[in-house]
């Protein structure tokens, strides 16, 4: 009897712990299925992409913020942001979605949890044409958002909500932010935050349309590029209908040139040793096509110097017949004229036109050449990187945009600058350096001579062979360095269909070297 009662006792503890077994495993079954049906909803609200940077660290993009809520379906939460809700996220919240809206720096409530998110442009962006803009899927369009659009491309920012198995948002549970793909890279320019600020202040002012480039003689770097008009890459479908292109970059585009040339055709002259003296009449006859000066008078008995500095015609005219055979047209590509400038990949200027060889056989299209009228057309950068030789001795470095590259692994890689291309002579240079000062203390660029330091610079007014109700249209340029000693930047400025290079763009070149200065 002992024997069976032990025997029973441990048949019945066996079928016991079957039988917890059993129910353990049920009890597990149910909770894993349970966590399994709750989920959560996933809410984007914005994008993790890579800065784009000036020379000394300052963020060019994600300098201002938004803040989103993070708003629970509950009655409280729906009473907090009511101020902020449209009808439609009013609904959704009704019922019983969660969503994100913006709201204010200082919004506050307890079931509420706010996130500080970067808004990729400010109102009024530096650089806009050079940085460009991305779409509605965070993809870059033009500008160097395109340009290194794989380096930039970050994840989404999201928030996750909590819900149980019946879809209910859990309530006492925070909301989960959630970054999504890889950390991206970043691109830093050459482009100086204040030296941008400066030249879109003054292009604005100044300027319905146009552009600025300022560039570093030493370097060749672009510290500033401005065009005006510009757009709003927050909105951008607000200028798309416009008929003023705001979203052409003018400073890569290509223009006629005028009288900033005669620096070039200067240079020729000073290179072969000519820097004959002539009496401008008002006029002047070359194989029966007759030019005029803008001094229908004539300004009598020129030097080089004083030609430049009143802008003389018919000097440089003569000038261009008295050089050798097609030297002119050598020095012109030699400033790398007719070439586009490849900024980055993606992003470069246009070539602009030399006119072809076989045509300056004919003295009267060398005539036209020699005071940068004809078939010449250039861009503001071009101008801008002959300037910059003049200032750099002679020595001409090819304009560049990208500081460096931080990969998305933090690996940093430099650009350097290109090495510098002797062009002129180091005197000729010099001379004229010399020759553009004294344009802006005596000559017609009076309006451009900044208040506290000196300066260089040469007028251009260009011909269009274009009309406007019987008004012929121009384009306005002036081309300067500053200081006058030793000299630091290079300044470019370019008036569409404006008034003279005197008038309209030499206060935009005061302007910028007051604000420096």
């Amino acid at each position: 009897m002992q024997k069976r009662c032990i025997l029973l006792f441990v048949i019945l503890n066996l079928l016991f712990s079957l039988a917890a077994i059993r129910i353990c495993s049920v009890i597990l079954g149910v909770s894993t299925d349970a966590a399994d049906t709750q989920s959560g909803v996933t809410i984007e609200i914005g994008q993790n992409r890579g800065t784009i940077y000036d020379c000394n660290g300052e963020p060019l993009t994600d300098t201002t913020y938004i803040y989103k809520a993070a708003v629970p379906p509950s009655a409280d939460a729906i009473a907090a942001v009511s101020g902020y809700l449209n009808d439609a996220q009013r609904q959704r919240l009704q019922e019983g979605y969660p969503i994100c809206v913006t709201v204010d720096e200082h919004f506050y409530h307890e079931n509420i949890r706010v996130f500080k998110i970067a808004q990729r442009y400010d109102a009024l962006p530096p650089a806009p044409h050079l940085i460009g803009y991305t779409d509605g899927d965070g993809v870059g369009v033009c500008g160097i958002e395109k340009s290194y659009e794989e380096l930039l491309q970050g994840g989404n920012l999201s928030v996750r909500f909590q819900q149980d198995a019946h879809g209910n948002i859990l309530s006492g549970i925070e909301p989960e932010l959630i970054q999504e793909g890889q950390a991206p890279g970043s691109v830093t320019l050459t482009i100086d935050k204040n030296i941008q600020r400066a030249a879109q202040q003054a292009a604005e002012k100044y300027l319905p349309k146009g552009a600025v480039v300022v560039l570093e003689n030493s370097t060749g770097k672009i510290r500033a590029m401005a065009s005006t008009p510009t757009f709003d890459p927050n909105n951008v479908q607000a200028d798309l209908d416009s008929a003023q292109s705001p979203f052409i970059n003018r400073a890569l585009s290509a223009y006629n040139t005028g009288s900033v040339f005669k620096l070039c055709t200067a240079a020729c002259a000073l290179e072969n040793n000519l820097q004959p003296r002539h009496t401008c009449t008002g006029n002047i006859d070359i194989q029966g096509v007759l030019f005029h000066c803008l001094q229908r008078d004539g300004h009598g008995l020129m030097d080089m110097r004083t030609a430049l500095a009143v802008s003389c015609n018919t000097y440089f005219i003569a000038l261009g017949q008295q050089l050798p055979a097609h030297a002119l047209y050598k020095l012109a590509k030699a400033f790398c004229f007719g070439q586009s400038t490849t900024l980055c990949e993606g992003l470069e200027s246009a070539a602009g036109t030399l006119p072809n060889p076989d045509t300056l056989q004919s003295p009267a299209a060398t005539a036209n050449f020699s005071f940068g009228q004809g078939d010449l057309m250039t861009t503001p950068l071009q101008i801008a990187s002959m300037v910059q030789t003049i200032c750099n001795d002679g020595g001409l470095i090819r304009p560049s945009l990208i500081e460096q590259i931080t990969a998305r692994d933090g690996t940093v890689r430099t650009e350097q600058p290109a090495a510098a291309t002797r062009v002129l002579q180091p005197q000729t240079a010099r001379t004229l350096q010399s020759y553009m000062i004294y344009t802006v203390e005596s000559g017609t660029g009076a309006a451009a001579k900044p208040e506290r330091i000196g300066a260089g610079g040469k007028t251009a007014t260009a011909e269009t062979g274009q009309t406007d109700n019987g008004r012929e249209i121009v384009q306005a340029w002036f081309a300067g360095f500053f200081p006058d000693v030793d000299p630091k930047y290079t300044v470019v400025v370019l008036s569409e269909d404006g008034q003279t290079g005197g008038q309209s763009a030499a206060p935009v070149f005061k302007a910028i070297a007051d604000s420096l200065y």
